[in-house]
């Protein structure tokens, strides 16, 4: 009965389609406790949340006014209050980007070192982008990654990682190798969007039309 509420199903419906198929009445007992479950279903309702945003409200009103905003995709609770499925450290670069001053704080809403307590990640991967995998690499897995700390020589002491999530905090075109199917690497002028779950979400430069890719086979130069 429960899965069946969750699913948005109505007591009352079923509840009728009991009485149709039942070869006797359907018992008393059976009746309250659907209806029971009915009036208890739902008080309580759980979602997903990854950061909470609290400030006064006219402070909330400008955040999510404001363009640089949009990917966090915040939902309003309260006034005072907005959370985000994007990471605490991305929200704080975002409210930075807007023109605002935020503050990391921990669970007790103390001030806390926001370097050690609030990671820095982009947001969500859009669900309905089309991951870009290519074929399959021919090459041995240490050979492909050989490949990759080649490609990075000569660059900064930084990883893969964090040039991206640089570029991403930046809002950086860059140059953004990709290793394809036998082991070549093809270069595109490209807009980094956000890094989540090994997945880089980008936009070729010149272009409006996203793309996403397995981080393992990026390379920067």
């Amino acid at each position: 009965m429960r899965r069946a509420l969750g699913d948005g199903r109505d007591a009352e419906a079923l509840l009728a389609l009991l009485e149709d198929v039942s070869r006797s009445p359907v018992p008393q007992a059976l009746t309250y406790l659907l209806r029971d479950e009915q009036r208890r279903h739902g008080r309580v309702q759980v979602s997903r949340a990854s950061t909470v945003l609290t400030a006064e409200p006219e402070v909330l009103d400008l955040l999510q006014a404001a363009s640089e905003a949009v990917p966090l995709g915040l939902h309003r609770l309260a006034p005072t209050v907005a959370v985000t499925l994007s990471d605490p450290g991305f929200a704080l670069q975002i409210a930075r980007q807007a023109g605002l001053s935020p503050q990391a704080v921990g669970p007790d809403g103390k001030p806390v070192s926001e370097e050690l307590s609030h990671s820095l990640r982009p947001g969500p991967v859009d669900p309905d982008l089309v991951t870009v995998e290519g074929p399959e690499l021919r090459i041995p897995a240490a050979e492909a990654v050989a490949r990759i700390r080649d490609a990075e020589e000569g660059g900064t002491d930084l990883s893969v990682t964090d040039r991206l999530l640089d570029a991403i905090a930046r809002s950086t075109a860059i140059p953004l190798g990709i290793v394809d199917g036998q082991g070549g690497v093809v270069v595109k002028q490209a807009l980094p969007l956000s890094l989540e779950g090994g997945r880089l979400r980008a936009r070729e430069s010149g272009s409006q039309e996203e793309f996403t890719v397995l981080v393992h086979r990026v390379t920067l130069g």
